[in-house]
């Protein structure tokens, strides 16, 4: 069994990782600054992390984020009100940002969802 993997099945490194990764979930702003609830060092703990989820913190985080998104404008949020509740500093930055994961900005996704203004 290498280091990693002895680390991976440790309590404490376990326990670390699960209440970082809960955080992450949690996580509203767009800073993928995850490795100080877990304490340990940035490399380290990206090495753990990609380890245990199969993805680095950041992909995670956009992930949750952009899946946060979907359901938000999908149970009929309005765009500004889903940028603020994802924690965006505005209205355009969150437009930017979806257009660029979705292909399509977020007023063009609620219409194919079906939900009016």
């Amino acid at each position: 069994m290498n280091s990693l993997t002895t680390d991976l099945h440790s309590g404490d490194i376990y326990t670390r990782l699960t209440e970082a990764r809960r955080r992450i979930r949690e996580q509203r702003r767009e800073s993928c600054n995850c490795c100080a609830p877990a304490a340990l060092p940035t490399a380290y703990f990206q090495r753990l992390f990609h380890g245990r989820v199969d993805a680095s913190p950041c992909p995670y985080l956009t992930g949750k984020r952009y899946e946060q998104a979907l359901q938000l404008l999908r149970t009929g949020y309005a765009v500004a009100e889903t940028a603020y509740t994802l924690g965006f500093p505005s209205t355009a930055a969150f437009c930017t940002w979806f257009r660029r994961y979705a292909g399509i900005p977020p007023t063009v996704f609620r219409e194919k969802a079906g939900i009016k203004e």
